[in-house]
């Protein structure tokens, strides 16, 4: 066969293979070695490929098999060397890895024993798996005077956390026997001002028509209102799931009266019409805060969202906080009234709106009279029975499907509400037998968009929250019942699952570049704020366990809890420490305002009980450099050198986190007025370190020649009593941030508040920078 014959079969045949002769045929290409590990591809689960092993096997316990394969056509080139490092870097990782698992399984040894003794200082502590803690749940329990008003809290409730240390029992002690005086001496307090600074106060008779008078002056222009309207359905929707947009819309048309493109008047015919306008007050108001203010004055902003932001500037909208004033004023005054499922979505609207939105009080009473008001109504609906088993067929598919989503919410709420205070669910185990919502788009009962599939993921993913945080609360809150150590225990390793493999990560919530590509910014926050509720409830059962674990003297397993609750109160307050350095980073500026509020709760009740692990620490009974260790979360990558665990000895360890925090009060300062939670962690924060000052005043004192920011004021040479220097430029802002947010709670409207010069039209929108030295009046350099 001659070259040329050979050339041309040769030529035919790699034509053939390129796909080159009209025929459909797959390209050849190198074999492409996987980067996952081989357990990860066995399980189909997406792995993040750390090394020497991937997160999902070191908390699944199948390290033996993590492995990954090696590239063929990688250099030999030293290979040696680099053979010897990768197996010394190996064997060290898989030493600390069996440590851990030793220590966990003694620890899992000393539960499951049915005959175990453990003697410690003489005690001896029984089968620890059947020990009860009812003495100490029982004790934990207490009524407190909070803002001069007595307030039951559970044992897990922040406060109970507080009084029962003796360390954060003393950081408090001023403010709550400040706050028992004045309940004791009989007098009224006053919050709010003057009854008649309330425009739905100054008169009781025609209260509807006074209100709709008030809200015919303030509205937007129609044209404003209905771009606000697509965007909250657009954008805000995702957070309070229960309105459906068509039938809102409709709604909405049969209530405004118009001219031209003003509000003339709304037809108001009965109740039901004021239900309508209240969803529509707390619609706007929601819509409006998420505005990307922020981008529209960088010139970053493009599209819809740019003019719309133009036409509001221009024309000097405001949508104030007065209008979710206006929208519980036309729902809850007067009381008696016709209710529907329409009133119940406007309920559970409003409460949803006041629990993340910026400038509401997440623990005040309102909020609880609003959530039970909102389970008694669904209760009356009938939400928590089956439609078509309660003779309700009249109920079409999509209906149904609205009912349970407001049901599964009303369960969330409800299981988190109880958690926080440590109060017994108001929804029994008995009283529901509905479907989950996801259930009719597994069943594939009727058409949906993808944007409600993924709302669907997030109701599936919080439906198995939700019955884990009521089975903590049942287990915590219930008198009669005893609980044990193995029945907390349990619930911890059942949260660790759930955080460690059903929930992203935040890491890959608000870092990871695909994620960001992939998912917009409200899903990803949706699921954060899950994570973030279920590490908060992880750090208070770990606490639990310590509180009791301590008083017995069962020190190795207290030890173990104090880590986790150690590592769960680092990772809250990295977050809270990142968010507050840039406010936009996590999820861009549009739902900072919705993520903030939790952020600086969480932070806000760990912080007195996790400055007494540090000052427990100085005292000698922990070990900070034993503590890494026993860091099992994916979300404390990086967390031993951000917080200083690494440092060598527990002195600068604790002096670093110290650190931090002081910077994260710093970073608060302006936050403070624009976050009321962020606020309530700035009081939290300065009463830690006005303790630290008077009773470790070394933890504070910085031998270094910078001293931190909260230390500056200080004068060199006197820093004997560090609590009252630190606070010293503190009370000043403090008394500023209190007076700005009275003048808010009495309604006095931000056009009348001259003191407050601001750039902007609304403090709580995502501005770049509203002038706020003349709240503060301090140098921008402090």
């Amino acid at each position: 066969m001659s070259d040329i014959t050979r050339l041309e079969k040769s030529f035919k045949y790699w034509w053939q293979i390129m796909g080159m002769n009209g025929h459909e045929s797959k390209i050849r290409k190198r074999s492409r070695v996987p980067t996952s590990c081989f357990m990860c591809r066995t399980r189909k689960k997406k792995c993040d490929r750390l090394k020497p092993f991937c997160s999902n096997c070191s908390n699944h316990d199948t390290t033996d098999f993590c492995s990954y394969e090696k590239h063929p056509w990688q250099e030999t080139k030293n290979a040696g060397a680099d053979d010897a490092s990768s197996e010394l870097i190996y064997l060290r990782e898989r030493v600390k890895i069996l440590e851990s698992r030793l220590s966990e399984r003694s620890v899992s040894e000393e539960l499951s024993s049915q005959d175990g003794n453990i003697d410690n200082d003489n005690t001896k502590i029984n089968d620890i798996k059947n020990t009860s803690i009812k003495g100490y749940l029982k004790k934990s329990r207490k009524v407190l005077m909070k803002e001069s008003i007595p307030i039951y809290y559970g044992p897990t409730g922040y406060m109970a956390l507080f009084v029962n240390d003796k360390h954060s029992s003393g950081i408090f002690e001023e403010y709550l026997s400040t706050e028992r005086k004045l309940f004791e001496s009989g007098s009224i307090p006053n919050y709010d001002g003057e009854l008649e600074k309330y425009p739905y106060f100054k008169s009781t008779k025609g209260v509807y028509v006074k209100v709709m008078g008030l809200l015919l002056k303030e509205l937007p222009s129609h044209d404003i209102i209905m771009a606000l309207v697509e965007r909250f359905f657009r954008f805000c929707y995702q957070f309070t799931p229960i309105i459906d947009e068509e039938t809102f819309l409709t709604d909405m048309k049969q209530i405004l009266i118009l001219d031209k493109d003003h509000i003339k008047n709304f037809k108001v015919d009965n109740y039901a019409s004021l239900t309508i306008v209240s969803q529509l007050l707390i619609i706007l108001r929601s819509a409006y805060i998420t505005l990307p203010v922020k981008e529209y004055y960088s010139n970053t902003l493009r599209g819809n969202d740019a003019g719309l932001v133009k036409r509001i500037i221009e024309s000097g909208a405001v949508v104030s906080t007065q209008f979710i004033d206006h929208a519980q004023c036309l729902l809850c005054s007067p009381w008696p009234r016709l209710v529907d499922f329409r009133y119940l979505q406007a309920l559970v609207s409003l409460y949803t709106y006041k629990m993340n939105s910026p400038e509401s009080d997440q623990e005040s009473q309102e909020t609880a009279i609003l959530l039970s008001s909102s389970i008694s109504v669904a209760r009356g609906c009938g939400l928590g029975s089956d439609p078509l088993e309660t003779d309700a067929r009249f109920l079409n598919a999509e209906l149904r499907h609205a009912w349970r989503k407001t049901w599964a919410q009303l369960l969330y709420l409800d299981a988190c509400y109880s958690f926080a205070f440590g109060r017994p669910l108001m929804i029994s185990d008995k009283e529901f037998d509905l479907e989950w919502p996801f259930s009719s788009l597994e069943n594939n009962k009727y058409s949906v968009s993808q944007g409600e599939i993924t709302i669907m993921r997030h109701f599936k993913i919080r439906a198995e929250a939700t019955l884990l945080i009521r089975d903590c609360v049942n287990t915590l809150s219930d008198t009669h019942n005893s609980a044990r150590i193995s029945d907390i225990h349990i619930l911890i390793e059942r949260l660790k699952t759930m955080l460690f493999s059903k929930v992203r990560s935040f890491d890959q919530l608000y870092n990871s570049e695909n994620v960001f590509a992939e998912h917009p910014s409200n899903d990803r926050a949706q699921e954060f704020l899950l994570r973030a509720a279920l590490t908060y409830q992880l750090y208070t059962l770990n606490y639990v366990l310590y509180s009791y674990a301590k008083d017995v003297t069962i020190c190795d397993y207290a030890q173990d809890c104090v880590y986790q609750a150690l590592e769960a109160g680092l990772i809250l307050l990295r977050i809270a420490y990142d968010f507050s350095k840039d406010t936009s980073r996590m999820f861009g500026s549009e739902v900072e305002s919705f993520i903030a509020p939790p952020i600086y709760s969480h932070a806000m009740k760990m912080m007195p009980t996790l400055v007494s692990i540090l000052i427990r620490t100085y005292e000698g009974q922990f070990s900070f450099i034993g503590s890494v260790r026993h860091f099992s979360s994916p979300d404390s990558i990086g967390i031993v050198q951000w917080s200083g665990l690494n440092c060598g000895s527990d002195l600068k360890s604790i002096k670093k986190i110290i650190q931090i925090i002081e910077d994260l009060n710093h970073h608060t300062l302006k936050l403070s007025v624009r976050f009321y939670s962020c606020h309530k962690l700035r009081c939290s924060i300065v009463n830690s370190m006005r303790y630290l000052g008077d009773n470790f005043p070394d933890l504070l004192r910085d031998e270094s020649n910078d001293r931190s920011a909260s230390q500056k004021d200080t004068p060199e040479g006197d820093q004997s009593n560090l609590g009252d220097g630190y606070t010293q430029g503190y009370d000043q802002d403090f008394l500023a941030a209190s007076s700005f947010w009275q003048n808010m709670r009495e309604g006095q409207p931000l056009t009348e508040m001259d003191q407050y010069n601001f750039d902007a039209l609304d403090p709580f929108l995502n501005v770049i920078q509203p002038n706020f030295d003349s709240i503060f009046n301090v140098p921008e350099s402090r």
